[in-house]
């Protein structure tokens, strides 16, 4: 399977009517990491570097996702990807064959007894800011028997020691859920054009696709014949269509799992969307990716990150606390209440 790194760069893009449009990831969107530090290595003051820590993190994560989700569907295509065009292809493809393999009563099913495929790639465009992610788990079916089938979107969070959530760590991959409910229920109802999209990113729509790659995805059963897909645009035209037989029925019901390390014990916790919340945040967050207002310092309760950040002997906040000066004026965040299910 060939999974994109969502680095925390925010890219411009130019469109052929010279408007600027910004790029950005769903882990960028939603870093709980300081603004004014991704603000230092976005303006190149900073050289972001991965340390052990982050590595070993990654690597736990993974290691515990693989074997978590082990039981439900996975599409696999394996061809060397040699350009961006071609990795996009792949994604592309991969998430079309999840797309249709959720609908097919054989394929395996979440304790709820949805079908469920994981790592769904999603595009969208949220508040003038083209975004991508990769949301953990995608279950279609029927919660009960009266209930009409419905898509519901999952997150996994992988937790070290003691499974203790804390309410900034719940109100984050809340967001962060909301955020893929966006996108999701763009590409379903048709108000995001992914076509457009891939355009705005210079790819070029009527290109064909890589030969090694129909065939990978003929081998995988994704698709049934290669004059199926003729060029780049045939192919996001199909994926577009495979998400639009999901409209109206993306559930605003949303749950994250938190899993710790140790594979103990997983607590959920479970809550609706709210377009309220989510448009405030997003109008807000967004602003900064835009460069249309100044980057704040991290919460009083992530405080102690000032200790390790890179930028500290430098930056006005913590060089204001340690000459006991007041803290430059910034905008507030706005504040978001959540509405949970028991």
């Amino acid at each position: 399977m060939i999974r994109q790194q969502l680095g925390r760069n925010v890219r411009t893009l130019a469109t052929e009517t010279s408007k600027i449009i910004k790029k950005t990831s769903v882990t960028s969107l939603l870093t709980p990491w300081c603004e004014l530090q991704q603000d230092y290595y976005d303006s190149g003051i900073l050289t972001r570097r991965t340390t052990l820590a982050m590595k070993q993190g990654t690597k736990t994560h993974a290691k515990i996702e693989k074997i978590y989700e082990l039981p439900f569907e996975s599409v696999i295509i394996e061809v060397p990807v040699l350009t961006f065009q071609d990795r996009r292809s792949t994604e592309l493809l991969v998430t079309y064959g999840k797309l249709c393999a959720i609908t097919q009563p054989s394929i395996a099913k979440s304790p709820t007894g949805l079908n469920t495929v994981c790592e769904v790639k999603l595009f969208g465009h949220l508040s003038g800011c083209d975004v991508t992610g990769i949301i953990d788990a995608v279950g279609f079916g029927q919660k009960s028997p009266q209930d009409p089938p419905k898509i519901y979107l999952r997150e996994l969070k992988t937790m070290h020691g003691k499974l203790e959530v804390s309410q900034s760590q719940k109100a984050a991959a809340r967001l962060q859920a909301m955020v893929y409910y966006k996108l999701f229920n763009g590409l379903a109802d048709g108000s995001f054009s992914l076509p457009d999209f891939l355009t705005r990113q210079g790819l070029q729509l009527n290109k064909p696709l890589n030969p090694a790659l129909l065939e990978a995805a003929l081998e995988s059963n994704v698709i049934s014949s290669p004059s199926q897909i003729k060029n780049f645009g045939e192919l996001a035209k199909l994926v577009q269509t495979a998400f639009s037989q999901f409209e109206g029925m993306v559930s605003e019901e949303l749950c994250t799992e938190y899993i710790n390390d140790a594979k103990t014990g997983v607590t959920y916790d479970k809550y609706i969307f709210d377009e309220e919340i989510i448009s405030s945040f997003l109008s807000d967050r967004v602003q900064l990716f835009l460069k249309n207002r100044e980057p704040r310092g991290v919460p009083a309760s992530e405080a102690f990150k000032c200790r390790i950040c890179p930028f500290s002997p430098r930056c006005p906040v913590t060089t204001s606390i340690a000459a006991g000066l007041p803290l430059p004026q910034l905008s507030e965040p706005p504040k978001l209440l959540f509405t949970q299910i028991d």
